[in-house]
This record gives C-alpha cells, structure tokens and sequence, in this order.
C-alpha cells in the first residue's frame, strides 16, 4: 500500500496547493446572467436568436453539454408564447479540466449559448411577445455551488424582422461554436466505428481518421508550450454509452530557436476513442457525436485561432429495450432530436448533395431528423485497423521484417555455436556428397519452418474464440489484454538480461532427441525441429514481438510473418549446406553474443514503456501504479526462478519454484483482484446526526454530490484511507452521507445553517453535543481529520452500535 499512499498524497498536496485561495471560501460567487435578441423586432414564422450569457469570477467554470466525469450542464426551461417553437441549446467548445484523476469540460470565461427561435406564422403584427428561461447550472472551483435565475425579455412583432444594432455578443458566440466537418479550414475528418454493430457489454472504439492540410500542422494532444492549445476530443452523451480516455498516437518533437521544442502532429494522424454500451438503447441506429478540438500552425510558426469540428458516425444496437421511444427530453422540454448530421456513402467522401439550412451557424441539431443538413460527415463502416509499418510497406515489408527477425535469432549463443556442428554432420553423413549434403540441409530447414508454423498455428487457435469483426485493433480496448502482453515481454526482456532462462522439459528434449538420432531426411527434419525447439532459452524472448503481432494481425498476414521468421532463420543452414565451405565466413562465438542479446532486451523493455503508457490513457493512476507494482513482483518470481540451481536436491527446487508461482499469484491477486476496504455510509435524514449525537454517538456528515470533483477526492485520498477508518471503529463514529445531487431540500436547509451553498461540506458532531458541530475544511486531508476527530471525542453511549454501523466503520 506504501505506493498508493505516495500517489494519494501527492493529490493531496496538489489539491491544496491549487484551492490555496479559495480553501475557506463558503459563498456560492456572483453570476450573472443576461438572456439577448440577435433581433429588437420579430417578424411571424421568421427564426431569431436568443443568448444566454453568463458572467462569473475569474478560476470558476461551468459545465459543457456532457461534463464529463462529474459536473452538471446548465439546464434551460422555455416560457414560450403559444406557438413559438426553441431549438436545443448550442454550446461554445469546452475545454479540458483534470483534477484528482476526474477529466471534465469546462465552459470558462463568459460563455455564451444560442439557441433559435421560429414565431408562430399567425403572431399577431403590432403586438408584444414576452419570453421567459428559467435557467439553471453548477458553478465550480474547488467548491461546488447550484445556481438558478429566471430571466425574460419582450420584443415587439413586426411584419420584417429588425436586426439590432450592436450583435457583438451574438457575434462572439458564433465564433466560439463548433464547424461544420466540411467546413473546417485546416483539416478534414474521416470518422469510423471497430464494429459496425454492438450489443450490451460490447466495447468498441470511434476511429477519428484526421488529415491535415499541406504547409500546416496542428499541436499535439499535450504540446510542450505553455500557449498552445492542445488537441482535444470532447464525446457528446449517447444514450447507453460510456466513453473512456481517447488514445493518441505519439506526436513529432522538433526544436524552435524561439520556442524550443514543440510538440505536434503533422500530415495525418488517427485518434482512437474507447465505447462501451453500458445498457439497452432506444433504437437500433445510435448515432454519436462530438468534437475535434485543434489548433493549427503554418511553416512560418504562425498560429491560427484553435477551432472544433463536428463528427458523427453510427452504430448498429443490438441490445434494444421493447417498444422504447426515443424520449430523452431538450432544453424546451421536447423530445431531443438527434445531431445534424452529413450521411456519406462507403465509398463516398464527399457528403450528400442536400439542401443546406442556409443558416451558417446551425451545426446544432435539427428539427426534421428525416432530413439531416450537412455538419458533421458520417459513415457506417469499420476502418481497417492500422497495423503501423503495415500499412506503410505492405506485405513486402511484413515479410523483409520477419525474415530479418530469424536471421537475428542465429546470432544467440544459444544458436550460433551449433550452426558449424550441424553441418559439418551432415557433410560426414553424407560422405561429402554435395548433392546429398544439401538434401539433408533442405529437410533440416523445412523442419525449422515446420516449427514457426505450429507455433502461429497454437497462437492463433489460443485467439480462435475471439470477434473478429471487430480487427484486431479491438485487442488494445481491452485492459485484460495490455496487462498480459505486458507481462510478457517484461518477462522475455528479463530473460535476455540473464535473470532467469526458458528451457524445454527434460522428457519432451530426451524424445525429440531420440527421434533425431536416426538417419537420413526424416533425422535431417527431426534435427530441424529439435535444434528450433533447444534453442528456447535465447530465442524464445524474441518471439515475444512475433507473438505480440499475431495476437493483433490477420490471419493471412501472421501466416506470412511466421514462415518468413523461420525461412530467415533457417537461410544460414540452407546457404551452408549448399556451400559448406563458407563456413570459414562465420563470426566466432564470444561474449559479443551476450551483449547483444542483453541489448535486444533494452528495444522489448521500450515495448513494455510502450503499452504502460497506452494502458494509463484508460486507467486511473491508482491502476497504473499496480501495474508497476505487478510488474516488480513478476520481476521477482522471475529472479527466484532463475535462481534454481539444476544440482539442487527436489526438495529445495521444489520450494523455490513454489515460492517463485506465490510472489507472481500474490502479485495478480493484490494488484488487479483485491479491492481495498472502504467506509459505508449510514443514509441521510433530517435530524439523524443531531439525535444520535444526542444518543452519545460522535457523528461525521459528510455533504457531498456526485458531481463534485472535490468531493470525490476527499472520500477517495482520505476518508477511506485506512488510518481514518481505523479511527472511526475506534472511536465509534458513524458516518453518515448526506448526498446533495438531487437539491434535497433538507440538506440545502443544513447547509445553509452552516452559512454555505454547496458542497462539499464535512461537519463533525462530538457525542452529547449536538451544538457544538465541527467544521472541516474544504479540502481534507488525514491529519486533519484525525485531529478533528480526536478534537470530538469517542462515541459516549451504553447502547451498543447498531450492527450496520459497525459493519461500515469495521470495513
């Protein structure tokens, strides 16, 4: 646990140090909110603008339309005159907010959100029309507060609609909305789904294929310069849906001689966006949306205002609820409709020639779902996956790179002592005859080849159960799998450090042998067989890759790669056989061969740095820090392996290779099985804490919601820490929860007593002294709350506590 407390109070400090100005803030900050007319008369059945513009303190945010992993998107509902019709509310792009391991996207600034408006065509000329919003939304900093307004305003109907004079703010506001696909100025977008169609439980990705114009290039998802804005992807909600962290593919860094070293993505680049349906959808076609956030920079170092593109792409469902309706309710309280949308054909990458809605900022949603107008393109089908040097060489280059594998897998010392005793063998077996010397070497390299095919063979039976439909790109979703691949090319890596070896079972080397000490083509391919499979201990940790790529590759392709691995490795044997005088042409063995092999081991610890990091992209830094420790203890029962000494007596081998099999189940049990105890919380009721409190119990509240980064993060770094627990089940505190996201208007009564708006709120009440409640910061940490639980005192009462108390405190 010492590494996950390292972590946690890392957070901790972090946290403290970010809320060190607000940390005894208690008020709820001024907001306000203005609701505009983009017109100051409106004409009947002629579509308008409305704003809502909000204004807060500098370092608060709000939420955008999904807010990620916690925060609530502000919410809207219309007043309208009989017959007026409001369209969904269009935010301005959000952007990236990380805290405590929770992203959220943040609206900051002054934002402002459009929507239109269309009169009824029988408004009645000369008349006044008032409109009403009674908006309501989430404001943070390290503190969380609900707010609510009700705003209107009045315009006059006239048979022209008149524009108002000064529209900056509708200006602005336009500025600041998402583009069209088809009209972003520096890239374009390909969007694509792994599967085409997805049932509950299913995990998939969204393929953003981005192409960037030529002389530009855009800043990478984490530029190196404080300024530059990086590129982000910012899913809407989808119905069913979870999204998890995007992965990016590794940027180019160059150096400035102003700005230093950058960090960017040129040409094209894929973003690969994790799915999962959670539940049952709505209706068979699930469309998801969202944006590309990027900023753009010519050759020159000049760089243009950051813009989002809209994308979209469908998905199949086949976990449908019965005879559901989609009712997900908009800001005007009808049925929301779904985003605007270009469809594009297969083979087609221009969007469909339909009728734009003439309005240029409309790349919301539309109103006739029948008839999508051109935002975002789209399409249906599965992208192939991209396999990386693949798909830049092709074939060509699968095979020169398998067959330069196998020719690195004779340089082992495992191997090329062997190569001149092999076939000077064949030269006394076959009393110097050329002929028959090189038919002797032609059957011992097919056994060679014969050896990698049953090895692709077992691997691709090992993944026969698997959907391929998906490619095998759908591999890298899953984290089950980056762990083990992990593992194992640690494992190999440490083998070719000369930490432990990987030999064959002295039966099967005592059969294999049998079979080779006859004469002949079939002993030639025997010996073929036998020499692939002794030479394991080196060559073993460099199929490692090979056996990585078959995991993640066709069929057809890991046929190809296999054969050319074996065909590389068995050419030395072909060309001396065929010229056994060649021999003389051979490196001498040395230890030059165990160097290079430890230094191969340093290219497969790089592949280990590598799906570490593909495995934090979608994993808390909790996850990552046990797969680090995992990976310590597979080190460990490695080294205790390697240690076994052939001459020991069994019952010593015995003890240590038990040993070795409990610190690697030790390592998957506690770092990847285990979960850590945590404190149950008693349920809220108004007066609960004040009468236990009476009843001689100490009580700790804790006011929180869900939405509340800073709540989160005090329950998960301290609250359930195993000190504080230990203290409450000494103690005999109960704890109790008092959760606020649904606005209960008892907790709001609390809280306000204690002079404050939102959460979160953490208040001890001391045993016997239901008047003197202790308040704790805003942000906690162990200390503190030890200090004021210690402050309070223990539990006072003769009754004992009831057994669900003492199950939460005892966890």
């Amino acid at each position: 646990m010492t590494l996950k407390r390292a972590i946690r109070s890392a957070f901790v400090i972090v946290l403290s140090i970010f809320a060190q100005e607000g940390l005894g803030q208690s008020k709820a900050p001024d907001v306000k909110l203005s609701l505009l007319s983009n017109v100051a008369e409106v004409a009947p059945g002629q579509p308008f603008e409305l704003a809502l513009k909000f204004e807060f303190p500098s370092g608060f945010h709000l939420y955008w339309e999904n807010p990620g992993d916690s925060g609530l998107a502000p919410q809207v509902k219309w007043n309208l005159p009989e017959g007026f019709a409001a369209g969904p509310l269009q935010f301005p792009a959000p952007k990236t907010h990380k805290a405590s391991g929770l992203t959220t996207y943040v609206l900051e600034g002054s934002p402002i959100l459009l929507t239109t408006v269309t009169p009824s065509k029988d408004a009645n000329v000369g008349g006044t029309v008032k409109i009403d919003a009674d908006v309501s939304w989430l404001i943070c900093k390290e503190s969380c507060f609900r707010g609510s307004e009700s705003v209107s305003i009045a315009l006059s109907i006239a048979a022209q609609a008149k524009p108002v004079e000064d529209d900056i703010v509708f200006k602005l506001a336009r500025r600041s909305l998402p583009v069209a696909a088809n009209k972003a100025s520096y890239i374009s977008i390909k969007p694509s789904v792994s599967k085409p169609s997805v049932s509950k439980g299913d995990s998939f990705e969204v393929i953003l294929d981005v192409d960037i114009k030529d002389g530009y290039h855009t800043q990478s998802n984490a530029p190196l310069g404080e300024f530059f804005v990086a590129t982000s992807v910012y899913p809407r909600i989808a119905t069913g849906m979870s999204f998890g962290e995007p992965a990016w593919p590794e940027p180019h860094i160059r150096d400035d001689k102003v700005l230093g070293k950058i960090s960017e993505f040129e040409d094209a680049f894929k973003v690969r966006v994790p799915v999962k349906l959670e539940s049952k959808t709505a209706s068979a076609d699930v469309q998801l949306t969202g944006l590309l956030k990027y900023q753009a920079c010519d050759e020159k170092g000049r760089c243009h205002t950051p813009q989002a593109v809209e994308w979209a792409v469908n998905v199949k469902s086949e976990s449908v609820v019965a005879g559901a309706q989609d009712a997900a309710v908009n800001g005007n309280g009808a049925a929301a409709e779904p985003a605007v949308v270009a469809q594009v054909d297969a083979n087609d990458d221009k969007p469909s020639d339909r009728p734009d809605s003439g309005d240029p900022k409309l790349d919301g949603p539309t109103s006739d779902a029948s008839e999508p107008k051109g935002v975002a393109a789209t399409t249906n089908v599965a992208k192939p996956v991209d396999n990386g040097w693949m798909s830049r060489w092709g074939i060509w280059g699968a095979i020169l790179g398998g067959m330069i594998g196998g020719l690195i897998l004779n340089i082992m010392p495992c191997v090329l002592p062997v190569i001149s005793i092999k076939i000077l063998s064949f030269v006394q077996q076959a009393d110097e005859d050329p002929k028959r010397v090189f038919h002797l070497g032609l059957m011992f390299c097919a056994g060679i080849i014969v050896s990698f095919w049953a090895l692709a063979a077992g691997i691709l039976a090992i993944r026969a159960g698997s959907d391929s439909s998906a490619g095998w790109g759908a591999f890298f979703q899953e984290s089950k799998f980056i762990i083990s691949m992990c593992a194992l090319m640690f494992a190999f890596a440490l083998s070719l450090f000369g930490v432990f070896e990987i030999s064959l079972p002295g039966s099967a080397s005592t059969s294999l042998s049998g079979a080779t000490e006859r004469e002949g083509l079939t002993g030639a391919f025997m010996k073929g067989v036998l020499a692939t499979l002794l030479a394991t201990p080196c060559t073993a940790p460099f199929l490692g890759p090979a056996i990585f790529f078959a995991l993640t590759s066709s069929v057809f392709v890991v046929a190809i790669v296999f054969t050319a691995v074996g065909v590389g490795m068995a050419l030395p044997y072909f060309l001396l056989t065929a010229r056994p005088g060649w021999l003389k042409y051979l490196p001498r063995p040395g230890a030059w061969m165990n160097t290079f092999k430890q230094l191969m081991g340093f290219l497969l610890m790089g592949t280990v740095v590598w799906l570490v990091w593909l495995y934090a992209n979608t994993s808390t830094s909790d996850d990552l820090v046990m797969l680090l420790l995992f990976l310590v203890l597979l080190a460990v029962a490695c080294w205790l392996y390697g240690i076994i000494n052939p001459m020991w007596s069994v019952p010593r081998k015995t003890v240590v290779g038990i040993l070795s099999l409990s610190v690697f189940g030790f390592g998957i049990w506690y770092s990847f099985l285990y979960v850590p105890p945590q404190l149950e919380w008693r349920e809220y009721a108004k007066g609960r804490a004040q009468q236990l409190s009476e009843d001689g119990y100490t009580v700790y509240v804790d006011y929180t919601a869900r939405y509340c980064t800073t709540c989160l993060a005090n329950k998960k770094l301290v609250l359930h820490s195993e000190p504080i627990r230990r203290r409450f089940y000494l103690d005999g505190t109960i704890p109790i929860k008092a959760d606020f996201s649904d606005e209960s208007p008892d907790i709001a009564a609390d809280l306000a007593s204690f002079g404050v708006s939102g959460v979160p709120l953490n208040v001890i009440y001391p045993a016997g002294r239901p008047n003197e409640p202790i308040v704790l910061p805003t942000i906690l940490t162990k200390n503190v709350v030890i200090d004021a639980l210690k402050q309070a005192g223990p539990s006072q009462s003769s009754e004992p506590l009831p057994d669900d108390v003492v199950a939460a405190v005892k966890r």
